[in-house]
């Protein structure tokens, strides 16, 4: 996707290593470029509005995920998803799993392993990444059902 933002610091050092990987692109796509227009033409209140949704988001999420056992979550600050350490040996495996074997009135969750971020082999391999994609309470209840997941992947 497309990477817009903008950057504040008073770190001169960070500024002038930022500026490097900026002017290295030579220019945004024409796309990128038209689209941040279009959201800088929007105002603050949509801003605002966006900003209070995904927070919503992360809260739901982070509160759900606290409460299945065995699961080390922190709350993020700025990502549009959280990353939580599960009670499982291969968090890949266990989302297959997930796909292909569970369900609960016939719905499952789908998330992403987080093993592939890691430049380190073997790191990450029981961590995974949910994106905040789905409204407040449908993300609650997709970390209800990774929670019931894991309880019968744990007894398998």
């Amino acid at each position: 996707g497309a990477r817009i933002g903008t950057l504040v610091t008073k770190n001169k050092e960070f500024y002038k290593n930022a500026l490097k990987f900026a002017q290295a692109r030579l220019c945004p796509a024409e796309t990128t470029q038209f689209g941040a227009i279009g959201l800088l033409k929007l105002g603050e209140e949509y801003t605002n509005e966006v900003r209070d949704e995904y927070q919503k988001r992360r809260d739901a999420t982070y509160e759900a995920m606290k409460e299945i056992p065995g699961v080390v979550v922190h709350k993020p600050e700025g990502a549009f998803y959280l990353s939580a350490k599960l009670p499982v040996e291969n968090a890949e495996d266990f989302i297959i799993w997930m796909l292909r074997e569970f369900n609960v009135d016939g719905k499952t969750t789908m998330v992403s392993p987080l093993s592939g971020f890691y430049a380190t082999p073997g790191a990450g391999m029981s961590e995974i990444r949910i994106a905040y994609v789905l409204e407040a309470e449908k993300l609650a209840d997709a970390v209800r059902i990774l929670g019931e997941g894991i309880k019968a992947y744990n007894k398998k």
